[in-house]
């Protein structure tokens, strides 16, 4: 938290918390899914990681 302090970054415009990291690491739409309410589906732009490592984080 303190690097991306330092480096200016933020979270919707403010300082990130803890529990921006963790929006952001268990966030499907990085694995190719959108979520609205209980209906996922998948979308049509590129994966940024694969499902293996989305849930090596989530698990770990």
């Amino acid at each position: 938290l303190k690097l991306l302090k330092n480096r200016n970054y933020t979270y919707k415009g403010k300082c990130f918390k803890k529990w921006n990291i963790k929006s952001i690491l268990n966030n499907k739409f990085y694995i190719g899914e959108m979520s609205y309410g209980s209906i996922t589906s998948n979308h049509n732009y590129d994966t940024l990681i694969s499902k293996r490592l989305f849930n090596q984080v989530c698990l770990g």
